[in-house]
């Protein structure tokens, strides 16, 4: 908004139109000295327009702040091999979920709004049986709705100890959408069976939303 000086120093009272007299830049200090005559000036009006912007950053900051965010881990290991196909990965327990947006009896996050949402899955992979394993090949991926929306391929080569993988992902989401993170053991030569280990610091998925 606005205002409109009287004498180059002060103002007659709240006004849409352009400053009249202006000659130069107006600074912020200027600018909020102004508005605060004007708000002498003329009580009823100046109250009024502070009640309207506190209650516009009161919207600003609660938009800000929900950003459903959110940090679950599995409490129980999850084993597969090459035959075991795509797995969900069970995350049955959380350490953050502020806006309750994690199911951990569906290991799926809802979102509460349409927006732009940032998702990290870190992963713990131990071989727990092995029988001249090589050329070993795992996937870690997320899933939209039911379906695959990125996947992460990684290969471990002869190396049957355990190692952290992990995937990033930016996904457009509208209301109601779910995400949740899968793996899936996808070639070997020899067998191998795989455990995604139970670990609220190794086994990791998290996320929020960022737009």
């Amino acid at each position: 908004m606005a205002y409109t000086y009287t004498n180059g120093d002060g103002l007659s009272a709240l006004d849409a139109s352009e400053p009249n007299g202006a000659t130069e830049p107006v600074s912020n200090l200027d600018d909020s000295i102004r508005q605060i005559k004007a708000y002498l000036k003329d009580p009823t009006g100046g109250l009024q327009k502070v009640i309207n912007d506190v209650s516009s950053l009161q919207t600003q900051l609660g938009t800000a702040n929900n950003r459903a965010s959110f940090v679950a881990y599995l409490s129980t290991p999850q084993t597969a091999n090459q035959s075991s196909g795509v797995e969900l990965i069970e995350f049955d327990q959380e350490t953050l979920d502020p806006d309750g947006c994690f199911n951990t009896s569906t290991s799926k996050f809802t979102a509460p709004a349409a927006g732009l949402y940032l998702f990290i899955l870190s992963v713990r992979l131990d071989a727990t049986s092995a029988s001249d394993p090589v050329n070993i090949t795992h996937r870690l991926s997320f899933y939209k709705n039911g379906s695959v929306v990125t996947t992460s391929e990684n290969e471990a080569e002869s190396n049957t100890a355990g190692r952290t993988y992990e995937t990033t992902r930016m996904i457009q989401l509208a209301q109601g959408d779910t995400v949740d993170a899968r793996y899936e053991v996808v070639t070997v030569s020899g067998t191998i069976t795989m455990s995604v280990t139970a670990d609220p610091i190794k086994t990791v998925f998290q996320g929020f939303r960022v737009a």
